[in-house]
């Protein structure tokens, strides 16, 4: 054959899949004509069908070499850099190809997607508008587009796009799925499931649709079918981020353990591996390693934590002596952070600090939601605003300190404070760990939770609270009424242990020990919180497999006043705390109504907030630090004086409403001058251009 005939060949042998056939004859015609660009060119894309981006890149380049007017070239060499995960090199290279011809629309899309991928929204719109002008019924880049819109809350001109989209391909099932993100962002979760479904319909092997539909159903409470569909996922693609993190909780909601070894096991060896088989929240339940856990920290930070590409942040000191602190939540609602953190707010000294509230999540017309908006001294409703003008928005209020109340719990929005909107920023309360990010200076601590000898595993700097770190409203209130055993199903005379911890935490061999427990203290029972039939009779036959009759287990369900919620608490006798991720609000909740827990505490700070809360109220009895220490003294206080008499439990009763009065623990007001001295150090710092460093709030 002659070269072009050759040629031909190498291209017919590309478009069906065989690349290495197609590499041996252009090689030979490379060999033959070394001048060759469009050679060069299929040899490199060649290359790229087999995944050997660095030597692909090199083929192309020398056919932009030996054409350098060639806009095809040059867009499909950034195809490969793309590939390859250099994004501004492909970036550059799509814009050499558009300046070449700025008529070829497929270079104006492969550089939207780049842009997309970065999270440059402007700049992807602009570019996905073009391809539209030059093709209007390009479906591809009306899909692409509505997903950008989606993430800039444009959602009327996005569902116009998917619905024009699908009208032109019914059978597309990339607009399918974005339409069920689309949906569910708009509260509509019967539709989003039905269009993750349709997707799912029109492309079986379709991942990103099943990721999405499982994701809906997890958060729906579906969670027998959301393991199944990400059972599907890890079928299809075993390393897909998230994954077994995700079927990790939703079987552990359901209290379905006969995985549980392999699935953590796998978890961990991926997170030692750089991978991401878990969100950093949903880790905390499964492991205690603080080494494992900031290496997944900073994984996560550097995946999936977008640059807006905006302006650095410049600050702007203003003329004034208060401090101006912005605290940014999506729990502006019935929600422990809520819960713990309103009392404070309402208590900030007004003569000192100005407290802006910027709410991640709608009104959802709740009392919580309305006193929010009451304690903060501007209360702004951020929800539908894109990462950029709230970005823009907030550099414009000039905070002082920024406080993140999210971390990597569901709705955050770290691009935020990636992109800085203060000289200040703080993650606090809401994530139990390290951020692993540079853009957080500090974090609010204290040396139970992180004590000296662990500060390497935190890559923000501490602000040491001088007792516990978590704060508590002091105005939460009891219901009066007079509640009895009976009306909860509980034995009036015997020993009842109790856990209203949410399933999540609960695993295999927490529960183990709660069934030691029950078997050496004579008929006493286990109070435990789930309204699921399903967990409910999960729990019942992994009592039955440790000798534990399933009766001795006894469930609570949603009471309709958060007032009866902790006034139940005074019918227990002992809380009896999980691990690794401890009670924290829970904890709080249990001790103000007079419920003392006992708690083990391990290496992460989300194992030591028990341990935080007793040693403040100087309950150090109640700290143990292994499962056989847990269980002796659950044993022992049970035991404790004539039997029966329930003698050890009415003593730290009766300790514990001492210390709620005389320690800093319920101490609303005390707490928000703490805090406040604690803002005021780390502000003064900044303005003296001090790089942020561990500091102790004085007592």
């Amino acid at each position: 054959m002659n070269p072009e005939q050759s040629i031909d060949q190498a291209a017919h042998l590309l478009q069906s899949g065989k690349p290495g056939k197609a590499a041996q004859i252009l090689k030979r015609v490379i060999q033959k004509v070394p001048s060759h660009a469009h050679a060069h060119h299929l040899y490199g894309l060649s290359l790229f069908q087999e995944r050997q981006f660095t030597m692909a890149a090199r083929s192309v380049g020398k056919a932009i070499a030996l054409e350098p007017g060639n806009p095809v070239f040059r867009n499909n060499l950034g195809l490969i850099l793309i590939a390859d995960g250099q994004a501004d090199k492909a970036i550059d290279t799509h814009t050499e190809a558009i300046n070449l011809d700025p008529s070829r629309p497929d270079s104006y899309f492969h550089r939207a997607n780049v842009y997309r991928h970065e999270g440059d929204f402007v700049r992807a719109v602009e570019d996905y508008e073009q391809v539209l002008k030059w093709d209007p019924y390009a479906v591809e880049a009306m899909s692409n587009l509505a997903s950008v819109l989606i993430s800039l809350f444009e959602y009327e001109r996005a569902g116009k796009l998917l619905d024009d989209a699908l009208v032109i391909r019914p059978g597309f099932a990339h607009a399918w799925n974005n339409l069920g993100l689309l949906r569910q962002q708009t509260d509509q979760p019967d539709e989003a499931e039905s269009a993750f479904s349709k997707a799912i319909e029109c492309a079986a092997d379709f991942l990103e649709a099943h990721v999405n539909l499982g994701s809906l159903l997890m958060r729906l409470n579906r969670y027998a079918q959301a393991v199944q569909v990400f059972q599907k996922v890890l079928k299809l693609n075993p390393a897909q981020a998230f994954i077994y993190g995700n079927l990790a909780y939703c079987q552990s909601m359901l209290c379905d353990w006969s995985q549980y070894r392999q699935v953590w096991s796998r978890i961990e060896e991926q997170t030692r591996r750089g991978g991401l088989a878990c969100g950093p929240i949903i880790f905390l339940n499964g492991s205690d390693d603080p080494v494992l856990a900031r290496k997944l920290a900073l994984a996560y930070t550097r995946f999936f934590v977008p640059d807006l590409a905006m302006a650095p942040f410049v600050h702007r000191p203003r003329q004034s002596t208060k401090l101006r602190i912005g605290y940014f939540s999506t729990d502006y609602r019935e929600h422990p952070v809520a819960t713990l953190i309103v009392g404070v707010l309402e208590q900030h000294d007004r003569e000192q600090f100005e407290i802006y509230g910027y709410a991640l999540n709608k009104d959802d017309g709740s009392a919580m939601r309305k006193r929010m908006h009451q304690a903060f001294d501007q209360f702004i409703d951020i929800s539908g605003m894109a990462d950029e003008k709230v970005v823009e928005m907030t550099r414009e209020h000039q905070l002082d300190i920024a406080v993140d109340l999210n971390g990597y719990t569901e709705g955050c929005r770290p691009a935020i404070f990636g992109t800085r909107v203060a000289p200040v920023q703080l993650s606090y309360l809401g994530f139990p760990g390290t951020s692993g990010a540079a853009h957080f200076d500090y974090t609010v601590a204290d040396r139970h939770i992180i004590p000296q000898d662990s500060q390497a595993f935190y890559t923000e700097q501490l602000l040491y609270m001088p007792e516990c770190f978590q704060p508590n409203d002091d105005s939460r209130t009891l219901s009066t009424d007079k509640l009895t055993r009976g009306e909860f199903g509980l034995p009036e005379d015997a020993v009842v242990f109790c856990c209203f911890n949410k399933l999540y935490k609960l695993n295999p061999e927490v529960f183990t020990s709660w069934m030691q427990i029950l078997q050496q203290v004579k008929g006493s029972v286990l109070w435990l919180y789930t309204e699921d039939e399903t967990a409910r009779q999960n729990l019942r036959r992994e009592a039955t497999k440790t000798g534990v009759s399933p009766e001795r287990l006894v469930f609570a369900g949603r009471t309709e006043k958060y007032e009866h919620h902790l006034a139940r608490y005074r019918l227990a006798d002992l809380f009896l705390d999980t691990f690794p991720y401890t009670a924290h609000t829970t904890a709080s909740d249990a001790m103000w109504a007079g419920l003392p827990v006992l708690t083990r505490s391990g290496q992460s700070l989300a194992s030591r907030v028990g341990e935080s809360l007793l040693m403040t109220l100087g309950m150090d009895e109640l700290v143990t630090r292994t499962i056989p220490e847990f269980i002796n003294k659950a044993v022992e206080l049970a035991n404790e004086g004539e039997p029966g008499s329930r003698q050890g439990f009415e003593r730290l009763k009766s300790m514990l409403g001492k210390a709620r009065q005389d320690s800093s623990l319920y101490d609303t007001k005390q707490y928000a001058r703490w805090l406040e001295l604690g803002y005021r150090m780390v502000h003064a710092r900044a303005s003296e251009g001090l790089s942020p460093q561990t500091l102790s709030v004085p007592r």
